[in-house]
């Protein structure tokens, strides 16, 4: 067993763009369910099955939204941690240079 930390900067890195990828299909898949929640709203013939459903949408956004909010936050502190942990790597190899 090892006593040093090692870190894959790069592969830190490429993990973070594909959650900064898959938050963005999140985000495209948002639209498209409001596309259809727009279509669909003049479906509704009762006004209470057209309530029921606006409020069961808004509820999955209002998910959607705290679930996009929470990945964005993880994938920021990811980010800066990567950044500050390869700038004092950097400043510490420099430092015996």
């Amino acid at each position: 067993m090892s006593d040093q930390l090692r870190y894959d900067y790069a592969g830190i890195d490429s993990l973070l763009q594909q959650a900064h990828s898959e938050q963005s299909q999140l985000v495209q898949l948002n639209e498209e369910m409001n596309s259809i929640r727009n279509q669909c709203a003049s479906l509704w013939e009762d006004p209470q099955s057209a309530d029921a459903f606006q409020q069961v949408y808004q509820n999955w956004i209002s998910s959607s939204n705290d679930v996009q909010q929470v990945l964005q936050s993880i994938i920021s502190a990811a980010q800066a941690g990567n950044q500050d942990m390869s700038a004092t790597n950097s400043s510490i190899a420099s430092g015996w240079g």
